[in-house]
């Protein structure tokens, strides 16, 4: 009995999901259905709310207008499928009108320009099942399971996407929970979705003991609460429930934090943060969120409200943000049980107190509370509940039929714009991915690719955001690029705008048009391929703080135009802090030089440029250079003087990239070889699929490629490395000996570490074990890697037959003891382990390039 009880019950549930997946898949249909419809705009919408007799009954009073250049023979409205209309008015008379799902069409034509108003009546409860339509039905599924890593585990806390009911109501506006003229999906192209900004009212008859929150500032009246709202949103909000609340002040900010009773978990254990330092600590966060978007907070106040465990969102790859995130709301999961980085911090004390970190006087526990409530703050640029969308996609919209996705691009192109002067060296697999998607196709076409991940999708974004900053860069000084764009961004706050009038507004203030820009950046297949080589600093002499000249040479060797840009400091450390009152800095966005040069495909260029700061670097702007950035050698200790600058770019000829009597055979040439334990390995990248690893594995014996931007190679800089072992792995590489005689050969040589387990190429003590070897000879060479110069390094002048020459590499490192040192800056260091239980300090081999010098005699 009990065993077919089970059955049934299994039976119930997951007829339930078939039947939730089938309307689903109806909702998809009408969505596809009337996307092409031309749609009106709602301009002014009242909404009145009232919990009644077990479901919810709503008045709309919103007016439409037509903003297309043609007659609409009928509007198209849309409606959560589960609520219905008892009454459709205009001008006090009943419209026509017919449904179909969420589709509400009204039986009415407006003409271009023309307005008219609406008062709709509609009760009922909500159908989930309307909501994410584009998500996977395995995602939609399964979000509901716990892992605080991979969303997934034993416990499910269910799968809720909105609630309606008499306790507790959360609706946001992907539950159409009021009806909207421009549907919140495109199902036929994603990425071509519009936004409709509206002016909003609600007014909410209350309970008692319920907290009532939505967008806008509220006014109480008797049994009811009224929001009004200062700007025009792209959607509002409703939630309702038995909340407790704290609030605080922070500059013209009102920040609000709601919790349901009994989970004041994130507020106990802080007691040294409080009132004015309390203030101080978020204004400065505060500050940080705005630097990361470039702009100022846009609302009034901000409210963190905690939701069910059982409320889901997702990301998106089509827009920015996840449904977490409302203007003037982040929904949070109740005692942050979804929030991996959490830490409560009544346990970050208990930490520190096992760390030894002194929580005896005010200052060590303002520390470590500090440092807290920083890591807290940081969840607000995180995934799901990033708040970047608030300040960009809730304050304004632009809209384009013709390129998908243009709000996204410039959106974060407009805040690309880098605050450090050290090349992009933290590399992702998915930056590898993306170049490689974006050699093969063009930015029009990766966007109606389904199968491409989103983490991809979402990187060839940021790629092609930089790049056309880049491109558009070369015409228009980056200063005035970022004016234009805040000019934009508060003369149409709170408004849809089309690309065409930015566009318009572009030719007009910068002098540029700006659509060729987009036509290349859509339809661009393939991209731009550098050789840069012979990077060279000197100082300029001056009376004051140290200048200095930057020469190097370029050559884009692919059929493709590329961009390629200088990014360096403005002053130096010390002339920074000299203006500073006292010698301190309140933050350290230190002032930038920019410069941008065209270079056309198959031309060579030499480029000087003044830097008058310590750092830079060379950036190649999408292009298939990996790592794209190039940091600029600056080694004081004994370096070149002169007594006046130059800068600009000058066209050079090819034979300065010629590498006459040179043989060099990089890991990524078709004659380089692998072997692990004494099998031969096909190397990844000759095989059609190519995997790329991104960091050494310790666990393994094998061979890992890693890039770095210590490496050799043109244009991807990687080497392979692995842990030291017997002797039986070997790297290979083969050279074709055109003709007789003497060569010096040289292997590349860098610097690598990781801090645990402790792994270095230059340990105290630390060799390498290789041999050359042609039809005549075959020498062994033993070389202390720990006192060797990073680069070129010579083995030794050998004789060469004509024929094959080869260079190996075995695995066998060098003797490491405990106490060996780390001679790359000491960046191998373990803390807070017992010297018994250290684990052992081992030798990565690494394998990059090795060159055949002909000898003159």
């Amino acid at each position: 009995m009990v065993v077919l009880c089970s059955v049934i019950c299994l039976f119930l549930y997951w007829d339930a999901i078939r039947q939730r997946e089938c309307r689903s898949e109806e909702y998809r249909q009408a969505y596809v259905e009337y996307q092409s419809r031309p749609k009106a705009r709602v301009t002014n919408h009242e909404i009145s709310y009232e919990w009644k007799d077990g479901e919810m009954w709503l008045d709309s009073r919103m007016t439409l207008q037509n903003r297309n250049q043609e007659r609409l023979s009928e509007i198209v409205l849309y409606l959560n499928p589960s609520l219905e209309i008892y009454s459709l008015k205009e001008a006090g008379n009943d419209m026509g009108y017919h449904r179909d799902l969420q589709v509400v069409v009204l039986e009415r034509q407006l003409l271009p320009g023309d307005t008219i108003s609406l008062h709709l009546s509609y009760k009922g409860k909500i159908d989930e099942a309307i909501c994410y339509l584009d998500v996977p039905f395995e995602e939609r599924h399964n979000v509901g399971r716990y892992d605080p890593g991979k969303r997934r585990g034993l416990f499910n806390f269910g799968t809720r996407f909105a609630y309606l009911g008499e306790n507790y109501t959360l609706l946001h506006p992907e539950i159409l929970w009021y009806p909207v003229a421009v549907p919140p999906i495109n199902m036929v192209s994603p990425y071509a979705r519009e936004i409709n900004f509206s002016e909003y009212t609600l007014r909410v008859k209350t309970r008692d003991g319920q907290q009532v929150l939505s967008q806008g500032e509220p006014e109480y009246g008797t049994g009811e609460v009224f929001f009004k709202n200062r700007q025009k949103l792209p959607g509002i909000t409703l939630c309702i429930g038995n909340y407790h609340k704290k609030e605080i002040e922070i500059g013209n900010l009102h920040v609000e934090f709601y919790y349901f009773p009994g989970h004041e978990l994130f507020f106990e254990g802080y007691t040294e943060i409080q009132g004015e330092k309390l203030s101080k600590v978020l204004a400065m966060l505060k500050g940080r969120l705005e630097a990361r978007s470039g702009r100022g907070y846009p609302f009034q106040k901000l409210m963190l409200v905690k939701s069910p465990l059982s409320f889901v969102s997702f990301l998106r790859k089509w827009k920015t943000g996840s449904e977490f995130v409302q203007p003037e709301f982040v929904f949070l999961g109740e005692r942050a049980a979804s929030i991996p980085s959490y830490v409560p911090m009544t346990v970050a004390k208990k930490f520190a107190k096992e760390r030894q970190e002194n929580l005896d006087d005010p200052e060590g526990i303002y520390s470590v509370e500090r440092m807290g409530l920083q890591s807290n703050v940081t969840l607000l640029q995180q995934k799901l509940h990033d708040i970047l969308p608030m300040y960009y996609d809730f304050t304004g919209f632009l809209s384009s039929g013709t390129y998908p996705a243009a709000n996204m691009l410039l959106s974060k192109m407009f805040i690309s714009k880098k605050k450090y002067t050290i090349g992009n060296t933290g590399l992702r697999p998915d930056d590898m991915l993306a170049i490689d998607c974006l050699k093969q196709a063009s930015l029009k076409e990766i966007l109606s690719n389904d199968s491409l991940p989103d983490k991809v999708q979402a990187r060839i974004f940021e790629l092609e955001a930089g790049a056309l900053a880049a491109y558009l860069s070369t015409s228009v000084a980056p200063e005035k690029l970022y004016q234009f764009s805040e000019q934009l961004s508060s003369g149409t706050q709170f408004e849809e705008i089309t690309l065409e009038q930015i566009a318009r507004n572009f030719q007009v203030d910068l002098g540029v048009d700006l659509l060729p820009f987009m036509d290349k950046l859509y339809q661009r297949e393939g991209l731009p391929s550098f050789d840069i080589r012979d990077i060279q600093v000197q100082q300029i002499i001056t009376d004051g703080f140290p200048k200095y000249q930057v020469c190097f040479k370029v050559w884009n060797m692919s059929d493709m135009d590329g961009v390629i840009s200088i990014l360096a400091d403005d002053e130096t450390v010390d002339e920074f802090m000299s203006k500073r009152e006292g010698g301190i800095a309140v933050d350290f966005n230190m002032p930038l030089r920019e410069k941008y040069y065209m270079i056309p495909a198959g031309v060579c260029k030499e480029v000087k440029f003044i830097m008058n700061g310590d750092h830079g670097y060379i950036g190649t702007n999408l292009a298939a250079n990996f790592p794209g950035d190039y940091n600029i050698p600056l080694v004081k200790e004994g370096i070149s003087k002169i007594r006046e600058g130059m800068e600009g770019i000058w066209d050079i000829d090819r034979r300065f990239f010629e590498n006459s009597g040179e043989i060099i055979v990089d890991n990524r040439s078709e004659q380089f070889q692998l072997i692990d334990s004494g099998e031969r390995k096909r190397l990844p990248f000759l095989t059609k699929e190519r995997k790329s690893t991104f960091k050494a594995s310790l666990e393994k014996k094998e061979w890992t490629e890693m890039f770095t931007a210590e490496s050799y190679g043109i244009p991807v800089r990687s080497a392979f490395g692995k842990v030291s072992g017997t002797g039986t792995g070997k790297a290979i590489w083969t050279a074709d000996i055109k003709e007789t005689g003497k060569y010096e050969v040289f292997f590349y040589h860098q610097v690598s570490s990781l801090t645990y387990p402790p792994i270095s190429s230059v340990f105290t003590g630390s060799l390498l074990h290789y041999k050359v070897c042609n039809s005549l000879m075959e020498k062994e060479v033993i070389v202390e890697a720990d006192i060797i110069p990073v680069g070129w390094v010579s083995l030794g002048k050998f004789d060469f037959p004509v024929g094959k020459a080869q260079v190996i590499l075995d695995d066998r490192g060098g003797e490491i003891k405990a106490d060996a040192e780390d001679k790359s800056a000491g960046l191998v260091q373990v803390h807070g382990v017992p010297d018994d239980k250290l684990p052992v300090k081992k030798q990565l081999i690494i394998a990059d390039a090795v060159k055949l010098v002909r000898v003159k005699e």
